[in-house]
């Protein structure tokens, strides 16, 4: 018999592979507690697990990325396949990051790329002692199958002040659909809390308007993050990124 090519049924194979990066991610998180660097979501953008915060990094920042995304938490491909994403981004002036993500699913229909999604931020207002930071951004805003289109606004405050823990940062967003696309993101109001014991580990929480997902993110050493996320609480999801500061 043939196999029917849009089975909701993953192969074996990917399954298994799918455990072994979980548990690897899992693993090296646990051990990681080294100085924080910036933190990118699964989103390939600055924040949560997968919620774009108003924080930005410095200025000639560039960040890489790789994630592997379960199907369960992703309305791509009908959520039918897992899927991997490498992206690209960089922080230019104290105000820009523009970024580059692919996103290929482990489908048996063949992709040539995947979908391309190009970001753009803009930090529209620093953060103050009595204010948040604000910034607007859009997501895959270039081609014509857009299927992680968002356009929202955001904003974040750090709490240092408090008893027991090296910070608090709260944020808070509304996206709505500016462009006209097959699937969208952070369609609504979005938000969470990410939550440091220490300088070197978050625990993350957030609602991105149409689930609710936990995480935590850490990093084993100076500029690179490990993120897991336990999404919709059905499902994990991971990532690495390493950043650097280009030479000006």
């Amino acid at each position: 018999m043939m196999n029917d090519p849009h089975s909701t049924t993953a192969p074996r194979g990917s399954a298994q592979r799918m455990k072994r990066t979980a548990l690897v991610l899992f693993a090296l998180l646990l051990a990681a507690f080294g100085p924080a660097a910036q933190a990118q979501s699964l989103s390939g953008v600055n924040g949560l697990v997968t919620v774009p915060t108003a924080e930005v990094s410095p200025d000639a920042t560039l960040t890489t990325g790789f994630n592997v995304l379960n199907r369960s938490a992703l309305d791509y491909h009908a959520g039918r396949h897992h899927a991997t994403s490498p992206y690209l981004s960089l922080a230019y002036l104290p105000f820009l990051e523009v970024g580059f993500r692919l996103t290929r699913a482990d489908s048996e229909i063949e992709e040539a790329f995947g979908d391309r999604t190009v970001n753009a931020r803009v930090l529209l207002l620093g953060e103050g002692p009595r204010h948040p930071s604000l910034l607007v951004g859009i997501h895959d805003f270039v081609g014509q199958k857009r299927h992680f289109q968002s356009t929202y606004v955001v904003a974040s405050k750090r709490l240092e002040d408090v008893p027991h823990l090296d910070h608090v940062s709260l944020h808070l967003g509304y996206g709505t659909r500016l462009l006209d696309a097959e699937l969208y993101e952070f369609d609504g109001p979005f938000g969470g809390v990410a939550v440091a014991p220490s300088s070197g580990i978050r625990l993350l929480a957030e609602y991105t308007s149409s689930r609710v997902n936990v995480g935590l993110d850490a990093g084993p050493f100076r500029g690179m993050r490990i993120l897991v996320g336990w999404m919709d609480f059905r499902a994990v999801s991971g990532g690495v990124s390493y950043s650097f500061v280009l030479p000006k």
